[in-house]
């Protein structure tokens, strides 16, 4: 064998082998940032808004988003499966409703939430996937412990569209539309628009860093979060399973973990897409995007 084909054997053996360690990487935590399901998003005006109205379907999700939910809840569920250990998990939702708005008094109602209609449909999947793998003869029993459910603010949808106390509270984001296109915007405003900064601010409007912040909390709290439950129950895996949009998992990884900017660059998850944030025994945190690890501050 030539020493060219010798070398091209050992790098794909090693390649295979690696790929094997590292899906043995040990966690006994797993945080998961996922975006929620394809949803009825018409807006007034829409050809078919009023009929979806009366129907009380905006907001929730199409039946292809509850297909695909279901799909990827089964693929995700799999893979919590296979850890030797149990796990116990709490599932935390966007509360945004589709179009309600935030005023002095707090958010004004909206109409469905993708975020906890994404969790229904992720729940129901786990219940009918484990009834099914014990009927087929899978020793499954308190392998899954559902243990919280609840929304959380700080997974809600950016707040940039109108802000009540600002003196233009449109003023930000139709100046992203007049400078980059009415639906063109967002990879400017991820990459942050300098010349437009100064009427952010002032606007109150959020950046992509802060929404990167409120999911670095909420890694932060979930790693304290984990010692506790360690200690009451050291022989089960804790899951925190998140459902969000694809703004914060986009800004979290571009400011939070900042990944690659060659990888980053054009990137919108797809719904229903995932990244998960892992802590292995011995405290660290890490994560994975497009086959590169990344070790998280927490």
């Amino acid at each position: 064998m030539s020493l060219e084909k010798s070398f091209e054997k050992y790098i794909s053996e090693n390649a295979i082998e690696n790929k094997a360690e590292k899906e043995k990487t040990p966690w006994d935590t797993k945080i998961i940032l996922q975006r929620h399901g394809e949803f009825y998003n018409q807006k007034p005006g829409d050809p078919e808004f009023e009929e979806l109205e009366k129907e009380g379907k905006l907001g929730l999700l199409t039946e292809k988003g509850i297909e695909e939910t279901k799909k990827a809840t089964k693929e995700k569920l799999s893979e919590i499966l296979e850890s030797e250990k149990p796990s116990d998990i709490i599932f935390l939702y966007s509360p945004t409703e589709w179009l309600d708005w935030k005023s002095e008094q707090g958010w004004e109602e909206g109409y469905g939430s993708r975020g906890k209609h994404t969790t229904k449909v992720i729940l129901d999947t786990i219940g009918s996937e484990l009834e099914e793998r014990t009927k087929l003869g899978e020793k499954i029993k308190d392998k899954i412990r559902i243990t919280g459910i609840g929304p959380q603010d700080k997974l809600r949808e950016l707040n940039i569209f109108y802000i009540y106390n600002a003196p233009d509270p449109r003023a930000y984001i139709e100046a992203l539309r007049e400078k980059f296109g009415k639906e063109d915007w967002w990879e400017e405003y991820y990459n942050i628009v300098k010349d437009l900064e100064p009427l952010r601010k002032e606007t109150g409007a959020e950046s992509p860093t802060n929404l990167s912040e409120r999911i670095e909390g909420l890694v932060k709290v979930a790693a304290l979060y984990r010692e506790k439950v360690k200690k009451e129950s050291p022989d089960r895996n804790l899951v925190i399973w998140m459902i969000t949009h694809k703004e914060l998992i986009r800004s979290y990884l571009q400011h939070g973990i900042k990944v690659a900017e060659k990888d980053i660059k054009d990137y919108e998850p797809e719904h229903n897409e995932s990244i998960d944030i892992d802590i292995i025994p011995n405290g660290q945190v890490i994560t994975e995007f497009k086959d590169k690890q990344y070790k998280v501050e927490a």
